[in-house]
């Protein structure tokens, strides 16, 4: 220990200082504990996520196309598929009037769903039928999110058409089984190319 007024080093037997002749009170008591500082305190760490809730956290940013992608740190997938389904959802407001826009936003759909299904489990699962069934059950399920935009788009632009053609030949054509077989061959086509392009994807994981 060494003396507090001077600094030399004392013996232990010492009382008084041998240089300054301080005297070393042995029952003087040490505050060993800092002031607390008076300023505000420091912000704690964030608690880091379970791995279950950030899986969850992923698949929820993944109804915005390409962004469970990005967080979960495939950062260029999730641009392209953002891209993708930006590009095709904008060719399909201008063009919905005509057949090919209403299959651009089809495709826009199958992009948004095959962009969720990478993200899964089942998407690298090697069964058939499980892809078969993820991909479908996905693709229905953003069908019906999608439901109330693709009826704002018909009666934004289909309706007013059709009203306008029924005043001129004398009647409005109603959503008819054609239709109704063009989305099922859609959603065919949308599953084996999404099952298709797993299966590729999943080749050069495993290569």
């Amino acid at each position: 220990m060494n003396c507090p007024k001077c600094g030399m080093a004392r013996a232990i037997d010492d009382r008084v200082c041998r240089r300054c002749r301080y005297f070393f009170e042995e029952d003087r008591f040490v505050d060993v504990v800092p002031p607390r500082s008076g300023g505000p305190a420091l912000p704690r760490e964030p608690r880091p996520l379970s791995p279950r809730a950030r899986t969850w956290l992923v698949y929820a940013a993944a109804l915005v196309p390409g962004l469970g992608h990005f967080l979960s740190g495939n950062r260029r997938r999730g641009l392209f598929f953002f891209g993708l389904v930006a590009v095709l959802a904008t060719l399909s407001v201008l063009l919905f009037t005509q057949l090919v826009g209403r299959i651009c936003f089809g495709l826009a759909v199958s992009a948004h769903a095959f962009s969720i299904f990478d993200l899964t489990p089942w998407g690298r699962s090697p069964e058939l039928h499980h892809r078969v069934l993820a991909m479908g059950a996905i693709l229905c399920g953003l069908l019906v999110l999608y439901q109330p935009v693709l009826s704002w788009l018909a009666n934004r632009f289909v309706r007013p058409e059709a009203v306008a053609a029924g005043r001129t030949f004398g009647g409005v054509s109603t959503p008819g089984l054609g239709q109704f077989a063009f989305l099922a061959i859609l959603f065919i086509v949308s599953v084996g190319v999404s099952l298709w392009l797993s299966r590729r994807l999943r080749s050069r994981r495993d290569a």
